[in-house]
């Protein structure tokens, strides 16, 4: 298994690229069967909105695994 800092070596985030991504749980373990924290999940992703950090396109959430479409916004962090 890759480690995390392998995956990323010699990515670029760029402001205002549009990204298709899949984040997986760890082991797989299906946390996303608990409205409770969909619900925490998806007020994440609407702040990361209002703070313009991206424009989320699409995205919907599986037991294992999250997958989104978006376009960063000009802030990195």
């Amino acid at each position: 298994m890759f480690k995390t800092a392998n995956l990323r070596k010699g990515r670029l985030s760029q402001p205002w690229a549009y990204y298709a991504i899949t984040i997986n749980t760890e082991n797989r373990t299906p946390f996303f069967t608990n409205l409770y924290i969909n619900q925490i999940l998806a007020n994440c992703l609407q702040q990361m909105v209002r703070d313009k950090t991206i424009n989320l396109i699409a995205f919907t959430i599986m037991p294992d695994h999250l997958h989104m479409i978006f376009q960063l916004g000009d802030k990195l962090t």
